[in-house]
This record gives C-alpha cells, structure tokens and sequence, in this order.
C-alpha cells in the first residue's frame, strides 16, 4: 500500500469514526429519511438501478465539495476511498460532472420569487392592492417583462411565461398577463410536473441543509422550529391546518416584502468587490404535515 493510499484509507476512517450509540440513532434517521425518498421514488417511477446511480453520483459530488471546503480538490482514489465506490464509477462520475451532463432547468426559485413580487410589490397591484394585469406587448414584453427583469434577472420574460402556464399559475389573454394562482405548489397540476419536482427537490435539499448543519458542532445554528400535537380529532385537524396557513401567509408575506424593500433600496455602485463577493442565498421554509398517529410518542 503506498502512502497516498494509506492517507486516504485513514481519512475515511477518521469520517465513519462513531460510538456504537451514535451510528445506531443515524443509521435509524437515515432510515426515515429513505422513506420519504423512497415514496418519492416509486411515485415517480424510479427503479432501484435508477436510484442507485443518483445515489453514487451524489455521493461523489458532495465528497468532492467537503474536500474542495477543505482547500483540496481529491483526486479519484480518495473519492473512492470515502465514498466505498469503485474508482473506475467515480472516474465516469467526475466526467459526467465537470461536463455538467443533463438537462438545464430553469431555476424554481426565480418563478416563486416573480410570484411574490407580483403579489407584494405595489408597482404590480391595482387600486385595491390585488396582483393587476400586466402589459405583455412589444420588443421587452411590457410590464411582464419589467417583473420578470425584477425578480428573475436576464432569464427571458417568454420562457418565464411558458413555465407559469405549464403550472396553471398565469393566464394571457391578447396582449395582458393575468395572475390566477398565488402558489406554486409541488403538486402535478401540469403537464408533466417539471416544475412542481423541483421546487419540490429544491426545499427538501434547503432543509436537509439546514438539518445537517445544525448537527455540526463547529457550524453557527440555523433556525430549526416544529410545533407538533399528538392525537388531533379529523374537526381540530382541519381548524390547525387552517389557523396555521392564514398564520403562516402573513409572516411569509411581511419577509418577503422584507427582502424586497432591502433589494429596492440597494445601490450596486456603491458595493466594494469584497462586499459583491459576500453574496449568498437564504431564506426561510414552513411546511405543514400530517400523518396516522400511532400509541407511541414521536417526540
């Protein structure tokens, strides 16, 4: 075994080092975490070749990530070593990355965010402060366009247009777009449910972070609430499900409309590179949940 090899091997030792106690509890977490993929999976059809390959190509990425945090970019043996995949697979695996290999999706993120400002921007509410009707006519398409330079950048206003039809969310009529749907929820309500999975995806990776960084001893704590009730009859169920989305839409609203006051009130020519280089994505996530109680305490 050659030096190299045996550094990697003692690495990836020292990255499974966990007390009995310790390794039994996250092998059960992963577990409940495998459950919901695994509904995912056959809700989608996903076989367990499929599953697999994302499974090792995953790993892979985020072996390669944690190294390059470390200030070192791993070459295949220590990703092969760390991640228990042959290295002939982790070969292909890093080929298929830095080739980016796979479809190019328009961002989710960026149709929730015109979405928003639709709603909460009163250049974009009429009189009563209701979302209005926008001009979607010549070269820059109108207002419509405005929005989506807004709220979505250099992405172009039609192919923003298209995905919110797909999604049921707008509706054109002659040279006017109109807002029908607030919410653009993971649900299959188009086409072929592109953008619902990966608004989906998009969330369940946002809170995983959050999940994994929070069991970090070295990271600052993310904000990681839950409020849970044991044994709701079907009537107060109901009244929780409906107290707590009025709840939540308003203090979804007055952040956003947070977030969107600070964007108005910036001037990029006054930024420094230093502060240009500091940008970073964040945000806040509620879901609600629901399922069978059972005679054992969850919590």
């Amino acid at each position: 075994m050659d030096d190299r090899t045996s550094k990697n091997l003692a690495y990836a030792r020292e990255l499974r080092k966990l007390k009995p106690d310790v390794r039994a509890a996250a092998s059960e977490s992963l577990m409940n975490i495998l459950e919901g993929v695994s509904q995912f999976c056959l809700e989608h059809g996903f076989g367990k070749s499929e599953v697999e390959a994302a499974l090792q190509r995953s790993l892979v990425s985020q072996a390669r990530k944690n190294c390059k945090l470390q200030g070192r970019e791993p070459n295949v043996s220590r990703l092969a070593v760390i991640t228990g995949i042959t290295r002939k697979r982790v070969k292909e695996i890093r080929l298929e990355l830095d080739r980016q290999v796979g479809l190019s999706f328009l961002p989710a993120g960026k149709l929730v965010r015109l979405v928003d400002t639709w709603r909460t921007d009163s250049a974009f509410l009429d009189e009563s402060g209701c979302p209005r009707a926008l001009d979607f006519s010549g070269p820059r398409q109108g207002e419509f366009g405005a929005l989506s330079r807004d709220a979505a950048g250099d992405i172009p206003p039609t192919a923003l247009l298209r995905e919110l039809e797909r999604m049921g969310a707008v509706q054109k009529t002659d040279n006017h777009v109109e807002l029908v749907s607030h919410e653009l929820l993971a649900k299959r309500g188009d086409d072929d449910g592109l953008l619902a999975i990966r608004i989906a995806g998009d969330a369940i990776q946002d809170f995983l972070a959050t999940i994994n960084n929070n069991l970090s001893p070295d990271a600052q704590p993310m904000l990681e609430r839950r409020v849970v009730a044991e044994f709701f009859s079907e009537k107060e169920l109901e009244e929780f499900r409906i107290f707590a989305e009025g709840l939540t839409r308003e203090f979804l609203e007055k952040l956003n409309q947070w977030i969107l006051d600070r964007q108005a009130s910036a001037e990029p020519e006054t930024q420094t590179s230093d502060d240009a280089g500091r940008q970073a994505r964040a945000g806040l996530g509620v879901y609600f949940f629901h399922n069978e109680s059972t005679s054992e305490m969850v919590e």
